[in-house]
């Protein structure tokens, strides 16, 4: 489709894609696309349990 190509086109990857009522209007749901999608150059690396939560890496971004 063509916000696949969109994505892939800028370096996004797409992980849902739900058609849900966004918003009403006069009574009536509106329909309207959630898109969840992420870079597809981010490797998530794995936490230890034991790591302080604000001294590790959880992301690392690759470059373009």
């Amino acid at each position: 489709t063509y916000l696949m190509k969109l994505l892939a086109e800028n370096g996004f990857e797409l992980l849902s894609l739900d058609r849900k009522p966004i918003r009403m209007d006069r009574g009536e749901a509106i329909a309207g696309l959630i898109v969840v999608a992420r870079r597809a150059n981010v490797i998530e690396v794995p936490v230890a349990a034991a790591e302080d939560e604000t001294n590790h890496v959880t992301e690392l971004r690759l470059p373009n």
